[in-house]
């Protein structure tokens, strides 16, 4: 009887297997799971036997994405408490200027007072701008901020400093600082070294264009090279519009040939008289750079700086190095 009950569990356990029960697993899955079990836990005890350090590193090499995103916000959290730092040294230089022994209110709640003494009237100052800002790596900045001061309108310069605090916050340390000015260098020889006559194509052309760009006496499109973006300034901020001077860059001889060939670039220097009104006048310059398309130059663009001719020394010699053609 036990045997016929063996065999009869034996036929249902075949026919389970055949029809979709769970499959048992064959003798070299059972050896490759063990192996398998046996070498993640010793790559685990290894890592425990390392140390934090190992099991750290691991698991950073699976989160490497985050290491990015990290860096952004923190480059982003300084680029706001660097502008912060700017703005808040322009509230306090207007704030110092303005403070009088009366009325000082405005200072005492940016900046520390207690040795500071003010006059009876306040000083005017307008046209304030952030000069500099140095430093933010140790959580302080230097920033310089530059305000047209008094009834001279004289340009003056302070410094404030300023320091990170608890939440994100920001204090003042002092009060500003009167500095001297970043003086301006010596802007150099420019590379246009070749003056254009007035019966130039190419003086015809920067006429005809600065008329219709700056004047409104034209059609800026049919003056200027297809694609430049070029349009004219609205409301023209001149009645008038006149060359003195115009130098070119090049040398060859199609500056001044009535049919340059098409696809030749020469760049130009030119100073105007522009007439405001009958009592008001400036003197502008544009660098631009002509295209030659169809017999005729055209405006190409009007050039962000005009063309540096950085090797040439004071003594006129010149050389390649520098040369914008």
């Amino acid at each position: 009887m036990l045997s016929g009950l063996r065999n009869r569990f034996r036929r249902r356990s075949s026919q389970q297997s055949l029809e979709g029960g769970p499959p048992i697993a064959a003798d070299r899955q059972v050896v490759v799971s063990g192996l398998m079990s046996k070498a993640i836990t010793g790559v685990v005890i290894v890592l425990v036997a390392c140390g934090p350090v190992a099991l750290g590193a691991t698991f950073l090499v699976g989160g490497s994405d985050a290491a990015p995103a990290v860096q952004k916000h923190d480059d982003g959290r300084r680029a706001d408490m660097r502008a912060r730092a700017g703005e808040l040294a322009s509230r306090v230089v207007v704030a110092w200027l303005a403070a009088t022994q009366d009325d000082s209110e405005d200072l005492e709640e940016l900046a520390p007072t207690a040795e500071a003494r003010f006059g009876d009237k306040p000083v005017a100052v307008s046209d304030l701008q952030v000069a500099s800002i140095r430093g933010g790596e140790g959580g302080s900045w230097s920033v310089t901020v530059a305000a047209t001061v008094g009834g001279d309108g004289d340009r003056r310069y302070f410094q404030v400093s300023i320091a990170a605090a608890e939440a994100d916050r920001l204090a003042v340390l002092a009060l500003p600082t009167p500095v001297s000015g970043t003086r301006p260098a010596e802007a150099g020889r420019l590379d246009y070294d070749h003056s254009a006559s007035t019966s130039d194509p190419i003086h015809e052309a920067v006429s005809a264009f600065l008329d219709a760009y700056s004047a409104g006496q034209g059609d800026v499109d049919r003056l200027s090279s297809p694609g430049s973006g070029l349009h004219a300034i609205d409301p023209a901020p001149y009645r008038d519009i006149e060359i003195t001077s115009l130098r070119s860059g090049s040398d060859g001889d199609e500056d001044g040939s009535t049919e340059p060939d098409d696809g030749h670039k020469v760049r130009v220097h030119a100073f105007a008289d522009a007439t405001v009104s009958d009592e008001q006048s400036v003197t502008v310059s544009y660098a631009l750079t002509l295209t030659a398309r169809d017999g005729r130059w055209e405006i190409a663009q009007i050039d962000d700086v005009p063309a540096r001719d950085v090797g040439r020394s004071d003594s006129g010699e010149s050389g390649e190095e520098g040369k914008n053609r």
